[in-house]
């Protein structure tokens, strides 16, 4: 028989949030993580067996981590203002030169 949500939570979810705040330096976005984590698991427990649920935390904790991580490096480009990118000037010809370039 699968333990309990409970029980898993009270055995995984202090070494999952040591782990997490260490990488993302951020102890209540690492607990945000963990919970996603938990939600994750019991969504998928209904649907197919877990073999290795503590191997399916970590996972799905790791994921989520890289995910905001990468949602985070996004917001920052956005904010770059459009004429700021007027001024980044290309070292290579344009398409056109090298068009007549090749006439």
């Amino acid at each position: 028989m699968e333990p309990d949500l409970k029980s898993l939570f009270a055995k995984h979810s202090q070494a999952l949030q040591r782990l997490l705040t260490r990488k993302v330096r951020d102890p209540h976005l690492a607990a945000d993580l963990v919970q996603e984590s938990f939600l994750r698991l019991a969504e998928q427990r209904g649907k197919e067996p877990i073999e290795n649920i503590p191997a399916y935390l970590y996972r799905t904790a790791r994921n989520l981590m890289v995910d905001h991580s990468r949602q985070n490096q996004r917001r920052r480009t956005d904010l770059v203002p459009h004429e700021a990118l007027h001024d980044i000037v290309e070292d290579a010809p344009s398409l056109e030169e090298q068009a007549v370039a090749a006439q």
